[in-house]
């Protein structure tokens, strides 16, 4: 793994997270319809049994996904912590505010640039500095 993908880690299990959350919510939003839809009375009792098992499996999804979304947000806090230990080893403070906006917040070029007074493509040759000595960092 480079330096690159070794600090793109903490955005694409960020993403990953981001994605099961918009889903738990989205089988959460279903359930409650399929739940009204399935029993509008408000009785618990149903004729049908293979309409409370549909919604038992709806049930099974979500916690299932909410178990997958921590797991892989314990994954994230714990890259996010290792990334953050390497990047304080890089000497230069300016390449490492860099790195972490760039990596940790995920800020784009244009933002850093503006916070900075750093021009785009002196933003780009501190960066490629700074993966070089990330890349020298994760290879010890």
């Amino acid at each position: 793994m480079n330096a690159k993908e070794y600090l793109q880690q903490a955005q694409k299990i960020d993403r990953i997270v981001k994605s099961k959350l918009a889903q738990i919510e989205r089988l959460e939003s279903l359930a409650t319809s399929a739940t009204q839809v399935l029993d509008p009375t408000g009785s618990h009792a149903s004729a049908d049994p293979t309409k409370g098992s549909k919604l038992e499996n709806m049930v099974i999804s979500i916690v299932d996904l909410k178990e997958q979304a921590q797991k892989q947000a314990a994954k994230l806090m714990e890259i996010r912590k290792e990334i953050m230990e390497t990047l304080n080893k890089v000497s230069n403070l300016s390449v490492q505010f860099i790195l972490e906006e760039r990596y940790l917040l995920y800020r784009s070029w244009d933002s850093i640039a503006e916070e900075t007074g750093f021009s785009k493509s002196y933003l780009f040759h501190m960066h490629s500095t700074g993966l070089q000595l990330v890349e020298s960092i994760i290879n010890r």
